[in-house]
């Protein structure tokens, strides 16, 4: 996709479905309900895949509140959110929206730059710290190469010229030492030589602190450490993670890693469902105990009775957490 933003490759629909698209849509007559249909049949095909993922969010939010008008007046508003901008369009005109030129390739490669560091994001899940460090540096290292690029082969004024030219060496700059910083271990975004001037080791002993769980699998497996826990009037914690859960990794990093938090955990038993795998004994055991998905945090007794209203589901800061922790502990 970022190649085609390059201009590479042309990224578009076969010839044949352009042509019945172009002849079905040549064929409607405005002002009546026949073709406002279509109109919004084609549009349907077209924004689906990008309402698909709110909407979802909407209806399972509806869902879980049971409120029926207010799950309905929801839904009202997002379909008017969604028209508002096609009816403002067909009744303002298209004289405010901006002319097509040569600016529109510079959008497509900001895009085009946009995508490839999308890329890195996903791939942060099973690469190397450093190897990720890496191909930050090589794209932003490309970056700083293009805005020089630009800067060059533009007729601006000298001033604009030369902002221009300094914002691309010092980008350039930069990703010149993330490389560094990663060919030598490093993993630090805003620090990249910490491991050359040896402060990344300072760094690493000062985040020693953090949670130690136990794994588990199955649903007795939970069942019988939780009893154990519990004849000794000791608390259990469970915490549902996943390597492809981006959210996991946030709390695993802020809340676990939060001295506040390692503290406050410290008398309690502490386990870890990894349901990376989503297998069968996965799928079964968040079935038993209505997971929906990591990250979810469950907070049980001494009595083996899980404190629900104190469950948590997706992200959380470790404030809250500790609000929750501390507001099962007062039950």
């Amino acid at each position: 996709l970022a190649l085609s933003m390059f201009g590479l490759y042309e990224l578009q629909l076969p010839a044949f479905v352009r042509d019945r698209l172009d002849r079905v849509s040549n064929q409607q007559k405005g002002g009546n309900l026949t073709g406002a249909a279509v109109m919004g049949f084609l549009s349907a095909l077209l924004a689906s895949p990008c309402m698909t993922a709110p909407l979802a969010g909407a209806l399972i939010y509806i869902a879980d509140s049971g409120n029926a008008s207010f799950g309905g007046l929801a839904l009202l508003a997002l379909g008017l959110g969604m028209g508002a901008p096609l009816i403002a369009l067909a009744t303002i005109g298209s004289g405010l929206l901006p002319k097509p030129g040569a600016w529109m390739n510079g959008v497509k490669a900001a895009f085009g730059f946009i995508l490839l560091g999308t890329a890195v994001w996903f791939m942060e899940r099973i690469l190397d710290n450093s190897l990720t460090l890496a191909l930050w540096g090589a794209l932003t290292l490309t970056l700083g190469l293009s805005v020089r690029q630009i800067a060059n082969t533009q007729n601006t004024e000298a001033t604009l010229k030369t902002l221009t030219n300094s914002t691309g060496a010092v980008i350039t700059l930069w990703g010149a030492l993330m490389m560094i910083g990663a060919s030598a271990g490093g993993t630090q975004f805003w620090q990249p030589l910490a491991t050359l001037t040896g402060t990344g080791n300072t760094t690493s002993a000062a985040n020693t602190a953090h949670a130690q769980f136990d794994s588990f699998k199955s649903i007795n497996d939970l069942d019988q450490a939780v009893e154990k826990a519990g004849n000794t009037g000791q608390w259990t914690l469970v915490d549902f993670y996943a390597d492809w859960c981006i959210s996991c990794k946030v709390i695993e990093k802020e809340v676990f890693g939060n001295p506040e938090v390692v503290a406050a955990l410290s008398d309690m038993q502490l386990l870890r469902a990894d349901v990376t795998a989503n297998d069968r004994l996965d799928q079964e055991l968040m079935s038993e105990l209505q997971v929906v998905g990591p990250p979810t945090i469950l907070i049980i007794g001494p009595d083996g009775q899980e404190y629900r209203a104190q469950r948590t589901t997706g992200e959380v800061s470790a404030r809250q957490f500790m609000e929750r922790l501390a507001a099962a502990r007062q039950s």
